[in-house]
């Protein structure tokens, strides 16, 4: 049975003749950008699934609070989501802090591990096309 065959389609590709062409050649990916497409498109997915969490549970609170069930401190909550996702510490949560946390993971990930630049490579590709 022939594996399935993976074409991400790249504008800015373009084959010899001219025309488009497939993003990622699956015949010649290397062992590095092979980890860096399954990491990122692990992490974008494992992303997708907190945000549906974090949504539920921020609904549900909402909803118990409105009933009269709970109280909710948001001024709290507010606090400690500032002070665990603001990772370069200038008091407010941005883009900047986004991109420093993707460095972090992308440097954890590719610790001790030979093949760094195709990794980034596959994670990039992984992440936005996953």
């Amino acid at each position: 049975m022939a594996p399935a065959s993976l074409n991400i389609v790249c504008p800015i590709a373009q084959t010899p003749g001219g025309g488009k062409g497939p993003f990622v050649n699956t015949q010649d990916l290397s062992f590095g950008t092979a980890m860096g497409l399954c990491s990122g498109y692990l992490c974008k997915k494992l992303g997708k699934m907190f945000v549906l969490v974090a949504g539920l549970g921020f609904i549900s609170l909402q909803l118990l609070a409105n009933a009269g069930y709970i109280n909710v401190n948001w001024g709290l909550i507010e606090s400690k989501f500032t002070e665990n996702f603001d990772l370069d510490k200038d008091g407010k949560v941005t883009a900047k802090d986004a991109k420093f946390g993707l460095n972090q993971i992308i440097e954890v990930l590719t610790r001790n591990f030979q093949f760094k630049t195709s990794f980034a490579g596959g994670f990039y590709i992984g992440f936005r096309y996953g």
